[in-house]
């Protein structure tokens, strides 16, 4: 099965025994990995699976706007640029329901939807592949009234205070991206995170998940080497070592009272 980029390009290939032998289970020909059928990820809305074989089993379901990640973390979100909504269709074990958390917390920090498969609509299977063998997928359409909700979810006011940055890199940081962004979030705990917080800023937005890597932080990474200068509801304007000016614009939606993992 290929990997693919969002333009259809066939980036590597993945293998899957299925002779049933537990050696070499999976199998992928280079690095870096693509998505499966990636090219579905450049409309408004996406279902994400765990496994080629669950995406295949939602593709003939007629659900044609589904991928396959390779890796409970293989989300590309750069690649993400025009979905508005996700549906995460992971397994229905301690890892799949672990990573449906992680992942929507992400997702949420970048503004998207998120939406993520029951256990009644795969009819107690473990998986869409297995409900799709058993034959009890049931995937209803979301009523008009659901669907508003989701479109205008209520704001919510975070209370929050200055977190405890841990001095050892978290799992996942090298040690430079760790003092850096270290560093940047003990300049915003101690100049301005009075001022972003009565801005409306939330601390998930200031200083993202920590524990999975540089690509789930908030704004403190776009802070490393630079001084604030001016602080408002929508962006957040600083000055680089160079002495350019720069806005960093917010995004209302990714607030949603999440907490952080310190």
């Amino acid at each position: 099965m290929p990997h693919t980029n969002p333009d259809g390009e066939v980036v590597s290939l993945y293998g899957r025994r299925i002779d049933g032998g537990a050696d070499f289970k999976h199998y992928h020909l280079s690095r870096p990995k693509g998505i499966f059928n990636a090219q579905a990820m450049n409309g408004e809305e996406v279902w994400i699976t765990e496994g080629a074989f669950d995406c295949l089993a939602l593709m003939a379901s007629g659900v044609t706007n589904a991928i396959a990640v390779f890796g409970l973390n293989g989300i590309r979100w750069d690649w993400l640029k025009n979905v508005k909504r996700i549906i995460l269709c992971f397994d229905f074990d301690e890892s799949g329901l672990k990573a449906i958390k992680e992942q929507a917390e992400q997702a949420l920090l970048r503004g998207i939807e998120v939406l993520a498969i029951t256990k009644e609509e795969l009819g107690g299977a473990n998986d869409l592949a297995e409900a799709w063998e058993k034959g009890t997928l049931n995937l209803e359409p979301l009523d008009a009234e659901t669907i508003a909700a989701i479109d205008s979810p209520p704001e919510t006011k975070l209370q929050s205070k200055a977190p405890t940055i841990p001095v050892d890199p978290l799992p996942g940081y090298k040690a430079l991206e760790w003092t850096q962004f270290r560093d940047a979030t003990r300049y915003i705990t101690n100049e301005h995170l009075d001022n972003l917080l009565s801005a409306g800023w939330s601390e998930i937005e200031i200083f993202g998940i920590p524990s999975v890597s540089r690509a789930g932080g908030g704004i403190a990474w776009s802070l490393c080497d630079s001084v604030i200068t001016a602080i408002s509801a929508e962006k957040i304007t600083v000055k680089t070592l160079n002495g350019s000016i720069l806005s960093h614009y917010r995004d209302k939606r990714a607030i949603a009272g999440l907490k952080m993992p310190f």
